[in-house]
């Protein structure tokens, strides 16, 4: 057995601490490491004296021990406590402040839900957190941030029932339209038995519009054959002004175009009397005869020159 006299080889001091910190009593370690009482508790002076905090690690330790538990229960912890530092949810050097309240509200929250699952009937708080945990599902899902998800479930609900009116408004033009079908059905029916009938008046409203399309180009020629007659007459009357001036002035009659618009020849008058004669020579012998006379000379000069 190593008296405290000796020096203990730090293989053995890391063991005693160990042990220590496990919870074990002195005595314990001490027989199992080999060594007497007064050099663990040596040791353990030597490690309280480094370590202001030893004493807590050990009643930590012990409740751990009591509790049935082991140091890896702690990791879920641990993990919470860099998320809160991660977060700056923690003051402080340490956060220890922070940490403690953070703990306290926790507990609360615990307790609030605790109470509140038991209002409910079988709901555990573990059912409470899943309900939780799908709702945010459904809100990451649907888009829309947790606490407006009961204002976008009433909004779809109201979404739906104008749906549903929407359907029934649908479902009341088909029931509406069926029944005109059928009376459509009947019309159809009718229109078969009358088919011939209404391909003959089809076929006799074709020849009427071919009709009319005939008789709308023949008005168009018989225009066109009378412009042309107009248009043929007047080259056929067309008298130079200087005749007309000298015959004018030969009736003692002013010139076409006078400042006092004195009476003229004009060849409406003329061919007016011209058509007369032609109509009715025997009203005009006398001034025919004059007429031949002078048509006669005046071509025998045109065939002697």
């Amino acid at each position: 057995m190593i008296e405290m006299g000796g020096k203990i080889p730090r293989p053995i001091r890391v063991q005693a601490i160990k042990a220590w910190l496990e919870g074990k009593s002195r005595d314990k370690i001490a027989e199992e490491l080999g060594i007497s009482t007064g050099a663990v508790s040596s040791i353990i002076k030597d490690f309280r004296r480094d370590d202001p905090h030893f004493d807590l690690l050990r009643e930590a330790a012990v409740k751990i021990k009591n509790l049935n538990m082991d140091i890896q229960s702690f990791a879920p912890l641990v993990r919470v406590y860099e998320v809160l530092r991660e977060k700056e949810l923690l003051t402080g050097i340490m956060g220890q402040e922070s940490l403690e309240l953070m703990q306290d509200r926790m507990e609360a929250l615990i307790v609030a839900l605790e109470v509140f699952c038991f209002k409910k009937e079988q709901l555990s708080i573990e059912d409470f957190v899943s309900l939780i945990t799908n709702m945010y599902n459904t809100a990451d899902k649907l888009g829309v941030p947790l606490d407006r998800l009961p204002a976008h479930i009433t909004e779809l609900g109201d979404r739906i029932d104008a749906l549903r009116g929407e359907l029934d408004q649908l479902e009341t033009k088909k029931q509406n339209a069926l029944r005109e079908n059928e009376a459509t059905a009947e019309l159809l029916q009718e229109y078969n038995a009358n088919k011939p009938f209404v391909q003959q008046i089809r076929k006799l409203r074709q020849q009427v519009a071919e009709k009319e399309e005939e008789a709308c180009e023949a008005k168009n020629e018989l225009e066109t054959e009378k412009l042309f007659e107009i248009v043929g007459e007047q080259i056929t009357w067309r008298v130079s002004l200087e005749e007309l001036d000298e015959a004018s002035i030969g009736l003692g009659l002013s010139r076409t175009y006078n400042i006092d618009n004195n009476p003229h020849l004009e060849v409406r008058d003329l061919r007016e009397w011209v058509m007369d004669v032609f109509y009715h020579p025997n009203k005009y012998v006398n001034p025919l005869r004059q007429i031949r006379d002078i048509y006669n000379s005046q071509r025998q000069s045109t065939t002697a020159a």
